[in-house]
């Protein structure tokens, strides 16, 4: 998932079905499940099978439903926006690992069974490796980014700028945000969001989500619609509408995503968020999303 916003992919064709850069992460994913499942996998089912506890086919059964309800409750779109038509609260979309919720399932059923069968010490064990795991996989990324960085001179990330530009005081202004005591940052240019964000509250009281309103809003993301960069985006799978919209845009320029957001937004309806219609505001975010990454790399 974390790879879909940066896919080094361009969308293909093949055998007439139309395949999405993250269709093809998704592919490369499921091939690469595939070969843990009948390599290493072997051992993982034999300790959650029979090394936690002792499961009978019926309990297993359940295991597995449970294991599969848990994941659909914390993933499932249609139920988030089925509870919200009825007015429920709904439950939020959290990724939530597999292998949790199958050992947290194994263990229920143990302590069901009173819970003297259960091998505490295989838990802790894997207990240990959701915490140890992270941490070491934080380690080896920190060093290799180190070396890609300073040993191969490798750019390693795109720094994102902040600067309180006339544009973006007026929309702050307009959504009503503190904004007198920060006219004392305008159009200075902040190398990244926590020297801004550092500025910010040192010349006026903020809430978190103020701060997190006026990083939105001042955030840098120059870009000119230029006939290139339509060319550029027409073998993007774009409808007609949405590339209609980009090219009457052509010819302007904006300093930040969201002025590009309300000008296709002042265009047409299609790309406008709806209040209260998440799956639809989903929608659109995601082809802001898209377009930001795609207006990058042709930048870059």
């Amino acid at each position: 998932g974390v790879f879909v916003p940066v896919s080094p992919f361009d969308s293909i064709t093949v055998l007439g079905i139309y395949f999405t850069p993250a269709q093809q992460l998704f592919f490369l994913g499921g091939i690469a499940i595939a070969v843990g499942v009948f390599t290493y996998s072997k051992r993982v089912m034999l300790t959650v099978g029979s090394g936690i506890f002792q499961l009978s086919p019926v309990a297993a059964a359940v295991v597995v439903w449970a294991h599969s309800a848990v994941l659909l409750l914390f993933s499932s779109q249609a139920l988030e926006n089925w509870l919200i038509s009825h007015h429920l609260p709904p439950i939020p979309l959290v990724p939530v690992s597999s292998s949790q919720a199958i050992v947290g399932a194994v263990i229920g059923i143990g302590l069901l069974k009173g819970g003297k069968g259960i091998n505490w010490k295989t838990v802790a064990g894997i207990t240990s490796s959701w915490v140890s795991t992270p941490i070491i996989a934080a380690l080896i990324c920190f060093i290799s980014l180190f070396f890609l960085q300073n040993v191969f001179q490798q750019k390693t990330f795109l720094p994102v700028e902040y600067s309180l530009t006339q544009s973006a005081m007026d929309k702050l202004v307009k959504q009503g945000l503190p904004h007198e005591q920060l006219k004392k940052l305008m159009w200075k240019t902040y190398p990244d969001g926590r020297s801004f964000n550092k500025a910010m509250h040192a010349v006026a009281e903020l809430t978190n989500e103020q701060a997190e309103s006026i990083l939105t809003a001042a955030e840098l993301f120059e870009v000119d619609i230029s006939i290139d960069t339509l060319r550029y985006l027409q073998t993007q799978p774009y409808t007609p509408e949405q590339m209609q919209v980009l090219a009457d845009l052509a010819g302007r320029s904006f300093q930040h995503k969201w002025e590009l957001q309300e000008a296709c937004a002042e265009l047409s309806d299609a790309l406008k968020f709806k209040p209260g219609d998440k799956e639809w505001n989903n929608y659109v975010k995601e082809f802001f999303q898209d377009l930001f990454t795609q207006l990058l790399s042709q930048g870059s």
